[in-house]
Order: C-alpha cells, then sequence, then structure tokens
C-alpha cells in the first residue's frame, strides 16, 4: 500500500480544522477533492479515519494515530523536495575540480578563491594533476573543471583563456648573469636547459622551443621533470637553468634567481576548461558565477 500526500495533507488540515470547509480554504481548493481524498485515503487503510456529523468532527483513535506519523511524514516530504530542488539549482553537491600545482600563484587563483569560498553548500574536492591528465579526465567525466596549461588540444571541450604572460629565465644565484636584470636567450645559449616534459604540457614545451629556435638555437636539455615546482628545485641545485611562469617571481627559492627574457621568449598560458556534455547543476553554477557559460570551444 502506497500512501499519497495529497490525501495526507487533506487529512492533517481537516484534523487540525476539525471542519471540512476551513481545511478547504486552507488547502486553497474545493471541498469536494478534500472529501474525496480522505474517503480513498480511509479506504486505503481500511479504516475509519473521522467521526462525521452536520455539526462536528471528530478524530476516532486510528485517526489520531495518523495524524502525528501524518505530520511527520509531510515534514519529511518538504525536506526531500527542498533537497532534490537544491541540487538541481547546484546549491547542493559536489564540484570536482583538477589544478596544476603553480596554479594557485598565477591570476587564477582568484578563480580557485571563488571556487573554494563562494559555493555554500557545495562540496569542492580539488586534485593536482598535469594538464594531459585534466583533458583526459574531463573527457572521461572524471572532473567537472580544470585549469590546464594552453595551448594544448582538448577535443570536445570547451576552453576559456585566464591568464597569458611572457616566461622568465629562472637561473641559479651562482649563474654569469644572476646579478643581471634580464637577458637575451642568445646569452644563454650554451647552458644546460630544464624542460618540463611534452607529455604533460605539450603546448608550454613547444613555445619554449619555438622561441629557442627564433633566437637561433637548439637548446640543450639535460634535464626533464612533471611539475613546474620540481624544475624550480632543479635549478636551486644548480641542476640548470629554465622557463618558469612570471607568477612564480612573487615566490621565493632559495638561490634561484628569475630573470626577464629580452626579445624571443615563450608565453605561458592558463584556461579554463569543461566539458559541455557535463549535466552537473554546480557546473552550471559554477560556469554562471565565473561568467563562462556561453564560451565557445
Amino acid at each position: 500500500m502506497s500512501l499519497d500526500l495529497n490525501q495526507l495533507r487533506c487529512f492533517v488540515a481537516v484534523a487540525e480544522e476539525l471542519h471540512f470547509g476551513r481545511a478547504a480554504h486552507r488547502l486553497n481548493i474545493s471541498q469536494p477533492p478534500v472529501t474525496q481524498r480522505i474517503k480513498r485515503l480511509e479506504d486505503a487503510l481500511g479504516v475509519q479515519l473521522l467521526i462525521r456529523s452536520k455539526r462536528n468532527v471528530l478524530l476516532t483513535g486510528a485517526g489520531s494515530a495518523l495524524l502525528e506519523q501524518a505530520r511527520e511524514l509531510l515534514k519529511q516530504a518538504d525536506v526531500i523536495r527542498s533537497a532534490v530542488h537544491a541540487a538541481q539549482k547546484g546549491q547542493t553537491g559536489t564540484l570536482r575540480a583538477g589544478f596544476f600545482a603553480t596554479a594557485v600563484f598565477s591570476a587564477a587563483h582568484q578563480n580557485l578563491l571563488r571556487i573554494v569560498e563562494d559555493l555554500p553548500g557545495v562540496h569542492v574536492r580539488l586534485e593536482e594533476m598535469n594538464s594531459i591528465d585534466q583533458i583526459k579526465a574531463l573527457q572521461l567525466g572524471q572532473i567537472d573543471i580544470g585549469l590546464a596549461h594552453t595551448p594544448i588540444e582538448h577535443h570536445g571541450l570547451h576552453a576559456q583563456l585566464l591568464t597569458r604572460e611572457p616566461a622568465l629565465l629562472a637561473v641559479h644565484a651562482s649563474h654569469a648573469y644572476a646579478t643581471q636584470q634580464s637577458v637575451t636567450l642568445q646569452q644563454v645559449k650554451a647552458d644546460r636547459f630544464i624542460f618540463p616534459t611534452r607529455f604533460t604540457a605539450p603546448g608550454l614545451y613547444d613555445g619554449i622551443i619555438a622561441a629557442c629556435n627564433t633566437a637561433g638555437f637548439s637548446p640543450l636539455v639535460k634535464h626533464q621533470a612533471r611539475h613546474m615546482l620540481t624544475i624550480v628545485g632543479m635549478v636551486s641545485i644548480n641542476a640548470g637553468i629554465a622557463f618558469v611562469p612570471k607568477w612564480l617571481r612573487t615566490c621565493v627559492f632559495p638561490d634561484v634567481v628569475f630573470l626577464e627574457i629580452q626579445g624571443s621568449q615563450p608565453v605561458i598560458e592558463i584556461s579554463i576548461l569543461w566539458n559541455p556534455t557535463n549535466e552537473s547543476p554546480v557546473l552550471a553554477r559554477v560556469l554562471r558565477m565565473l561568467g563562462y557559460e556561453t564560451e565557445g570551444s
């Protein structure tokens, strides 16, 4: 046997008002449907819930027993309805966000901060991952939004550029040009370079190679690392020099000096990416908050 919530609402209204007319007015419906619903409820339960007379309506013992239970059921139904509507609007739920480690130091910081702090009711799960892994995770529906190095192949995804800045050159404090504010790539063409792996950030890698080629040389790549913080750490032990994002200049690394690059220079981009087939209401809420819901791919 299933209980009809409309029947229960009619019963509670009559039981509290002890009058069919007042109950109908309270429910904003006519009296006949109230009478019919309570009759169907009594038939379904196989008991008499109300004693009716021309002047009075009284609860039977069964009616008194049902009243408190019906109130609780209707209260729980309202809670369920509110929870479902909140989830549909993206007011509750989970957002899975991918990001690469140094994004927190960049102009993307404000976007991350808004995602973490400006979504009351939403659980934000951050996962550090390289750009290629973010693309795969977005395509497979394993994360909802990503902050990745671009340009990058992102078939089927939408992307919005967040920041685009020239790279700096990170050198050890003992480097011959460490006391200068800037250098040309020609001046360091004989140095040992520490590169990101092309697999994890192909756009960044190709941009660095292109800048070096434009400057007239092919860089001597002695070491490679998957993470930019690892690359800077290798510079700090004098393993070589490296192209790094400009936003890392605000950080302090032991024995690392950041130099501006004159002339040909790589450019480092960050974009926010998402899968337009992802129907998560929380994602839709985030995109509205960031103003990207209508952006192209």
